[in-house]
């Protein structure tokens, strides 16, 4: 049987093992096991109120390890090992996100298997080009395209591989890659897409679900593109699916969450506010004019968003370079788009 000495506890490890009669089984008789009330499976009735093996050897490992001497050899490599873990995720993240200010400007070129080779990427590696001349923080295309792409943009700025996509069903998003790929590939970060309200969102949260256990294990910075996409809904029931989805992202462990502006600042600041991870805006499709889609940036940068992720607003304008150079100015220089000398001004 178990037993721990009282000197070795903490005044807080002491508190909570004033629960221990209840739920430790020493002083109860002929009880086979170590912790008493465990179900192994409530609904069908099996194990229920008995010892369970499964959660007795988690219990007994996480005793082992908080028991560690702290200046022990074990604590000490585990404590290196979660270090070189953290390290590694910072360094990544701070590739694709400026450390200077906090904040970032996304290029986003993961259409060519949504819609194919359209207008702005038919060359991709002249596009990752011309947006990297513009001092963008990173550029997000699909895992398979690092080999084509990384002379444009290596050492000049973070790459964000994109692990979900779909060509012909635009309800669902299958994982297409791994992270272990993408550290081979020498990604910064990586990116899943996720649909809520569509038919198969239990699905992309599952993809979601894989992504983040692996790049907890790795060290790797996640990216989720949190999309409404049920029932076409507008006003407060709108914003409110609007938040949701951007809030579940979060809740899930990513660690930026990419997402649609509602529409107004009002709105779009009660998200930001609402979603605990940091928000970049995506572009959709391209807008009536360049400075209206700046002024959208302008002002979710004032509501607080950490950046933002816009494709076909930039590549398919007839100066990438510039509009990248633009968005530099707003997101990390505070530059208001009125004082901005626009192409075709």
């Amino acid at each position: 049987m178990l037993y721990i000495s009282d000197d070795v506890l903490t005044e807080t490890e002491r508190n909570l093992t004033r629960t221990a009669p209840e739920f430790l089984a020493a002083e109860t008789p002929g009880w086979e096991g170590i912790l008493k009330h465990g179900i192994y499976h409530q609904r069908n009735g099996f194990g229920v109120d008995e010892s369970v093996m499964f959660g007795e050897h988690y219990f007994v490992k996480a005793l082992s390890l908080a028991l560690q001497e702290p200046g022990s050899q074990q604590a000490k490599e585990k404590q290196t090992m979660r270090q070189m873990i953290d390290v590694g995720k910072q360094v990544r993240y701070n590739r694709i996100v400026n450390p200077a200010t906090g904040k970032s400007v996304i290029i986003p070129l993961d259409h060519g298997i949504i819609m194919g080779p359209v207008r702005g990427v038919e060359n991709p590696a002249l596009t990752v080009r011309k947006v990297v001349a513009g001092k963008c923080d990173a550029v997000a295309f699909n895992a398979g395209m690092a080999q084509h792409l990384y002379p444009e943009y290596m050492n000049r700025c973070g790459s964000i591989l994109v692990l979900t996509n779909m060509i012909a069903d635009d309800t669902d998003h299958a994982l297409i890659s791994t992270v272990a790929y993408a550290l081979r590939n020498g990604a910064d970060a990586v990116s899943v897409q996720v649909l809520a309200g569509s038919p198969h969102e239990c699905h992309m949260l599952e993809n979601l679900g894989i992504v983040a256990d692996e790049c907890s294990r790795w060290g790797m910075p996640l990216l989720a593109m949190m999309y409404w996409a049920g029932p076409k809904l507008e006003g407060q029931a709108k914003l409110e699916a609007l938040m949701h989805t951007a809030r579940a992202g979060a809740e899930l462990g990513v660690d930026i969450v990419k997402t649609v502006y509602t529409g107004d600042h009002d709105s779009f600041k009660a998200l930001v506010d609402s979603c605990p991870a940091p928000v970049v805006i995506a572009g959709g499709v391209q807008k009536d004019s360049l400075r209206a889609a700046l002024e959208v940036v302008e002002d979710a940068m004032s509501c607080g968003a950490m950046g933002v992720a816009l494709g076909r607003n930039v590549w398919q304008n007839a100066d990438p370079t510039a509009v990248t150079a633009a968005m530099v100015d707003i997101v990390h220089h505070g530059k208001r788009v009125r004082d901005l000398r626009l192409p075709g001004d």
